[in-house]
């Protein structure tokens, strides 16, 4: 199994990423962990558009996504940039998605996906799960929280363990 991790914005989440994917017995697997082209020129512009570009050219069996990691991954998979089996992103923004002047909104519309697995704070700040709505995903998992931290990890890790194993099963919505 091959796996590319996108983080957020900020680079602590790179830890945050590797400690779920221990979480989800997915350490042992080949990883690919993406670096934004910003965190060493933190100067420059955050460019969904050229983190885009700059992703790996590989087919991927999961690809993870963490906040603006989700934006770039929906981006690239509607760009047909990237190719994977299945996609979890949590923590998708939504609130600031209009400040993303090269974001395509039109790449939402992939929520509806079976092969896609959303995790969403029911109140997250960047993004409450109520916003996702409009589009229809087809496995949203929402659950408590309004920090956009997702580190009550058994609020969801045996939710994505088994659709993992089965892409098709509908997510339960919680609170």
């Amino acid at each position: 199994m091959k796996i590319l991790l996108l983080p957020g914005v900020n680079p602590a989440t790179i830890d945050w990423l590797h400690f779920l994917t221990e979480k989800l017995s997915l350490a042992e697997v080949d990883t690919v962990l993406n670096n934004y082209q910003f965190w060493s020129a933190p100067d420059e512009e955050k460019s969904l558009s050229r983190e885009v570009a700059n992703l790996p050219g590989d087919d991927f069996d999961l690809i993870i996504g963490k906040s603006l990691g989700t934006l770039i991954l929906l981006q690239a998979l509607y760009e047909k940039r990237i190719v994977c089996n299945q996609a979890l992103l949590i923590g998708i923004p939504s609130a600031v998605i209009d400040q993303k002047a090269d974001f395509k909104p039109e790449s939402l519309e992939l929520l509806k996906g079976d092969d896609i697995f959303i995790v969403q704070q029911v109140n997250d700040k960047l993004g409450p799960a109520n916003m996702l709505e409009p589009y229809a995903p087809s496995n949203l998992l929402v659950i408590e929280g309004n920090d956009h931290l997702y580190e009550s990890y058994d609020f969801y890790v045996d939710d994505v363990l088994q659709w993992l194993k089965n892409p098709v099963c509908l997510a339960r919505k919680s609170p």
